[in-house]
């Protein structure tokens, strides 16, 4: 009687290795920019969600003030930053810190109605917003009041800007397509760090050390109605049309400054940040 032969054990060839070790190669190459999408995606998601309850602080704040809004709060001002003024209403100081960012994170002052211990943050209220600057009163002028603000839903309060390590709390309303290379403030233009699809090398004077600065990609802002919004840079610095060469909005003149200069101007020619 002839034995019942045994399995014989079989392994990898060479050939069999390499081709299972490049189906997993193929497979990470494509999985893992679809993670880094999913990651980006989550961390956008939650920044739009911060400058969401940024948008609503600032209309409890607004209520709260005979509908007087924030200001900036520069120093000479002694107000506390605006994060400050509406801190009272968000609870949480995390809420001004981008996902982005997150070694930017805003600390508030330990005495109430100081300035912050530190000016990072994720996020920028409009330089056109900063206070009433018809009157010559500074640093006593007012904010603007809800009733003065004629589209609030098609006007920017704050936004993405800054970098780590810079600071936040103060957002030009300039097109950063038109900045240069060089320069001091590159972390107060709007920052279009989410989807980032261009950047330049930008030498910051302030710091002395070279920043990539998005110029392209997308950043979110929130309205003065309450909603917010990612935008890319195009159609959030979309320009007045010109006539007889003076930018205007519904036959309102607008700030004549050539772009990108205008920082403080109520009236800029950019539609989503003048208050006419």
């Amino acid at each position: 009687m002839k034995p019942i032969p045994t399995a014989v054990a079989r392994a990898f060839t060479l050939i069999e290795l390499l081709v299972v070790i490049a189906i997993i190669a193929i497979l990470a190459a494509i999985l893992f920019p679809v993670f880094a999408q999913a990651r980006e995606k989550a961390r956008q998601a939650a920044c739009l969600s911060n400058t969401k309850q940024i948008a609503l602080a600032v209309q409890m704040y607004a209520q709260d003030y005979d509908e007087m809004l924030p200001i900036i709060g520069d120093n000479a001002q002694l107000r506390g930053r605006w994060q400050h003024q509406i801190l009272p209403y968000i609870k949480s100081a995390a809420v001004f810190t981008c996902p982005n960012i997150p070694d930017n994170a805003w600390r508030p002052a330990t005495t109430p109605g100081a300035l912050g211990t530190d000016d990072r943050s994720g996020y920028g209220w409009n330089g056109a917003l900063n206070y009433d600057n018809r009157g010559s009163t500074y640093p006593a002028n007012p904010g603007w009041t809800l009733g003065e603000i004629v589209k609030p839903a098609e006007t920017i309060i704050v936004g993405d800007v800054s970098y780590d390590g810079a600071p936040g709390y103060y957002m030009y309303p300039r097109n950063p397509k038109l900045a240069g290379t060089s320069g001091m403030g590159p972390f107060y233009y709007p920052q279009f760090r989410h989807n980032t699809t261009q950047t330049i090398n930008y030498q910051d004077t302030r710091f002395n050390v070279n920043r990539v600065f998005p110029i392209a990609g997308r950043a979110n802002f929130c309205f003065l109605d309450g909603h917010a919004k990612s935008l890319d840079v195009d159609t959030a610095f979309k320009e007045a049309p010109v006539v007889n060469g003076v930018p205007r909005e519904d036959n309102q003149p607008l700030s004549t400054t050539a772009a990108p200069n205008e920082t403080t101007s109520h009236t800029s020619r950019y539609l989503l940040w003048n208050i006419y």
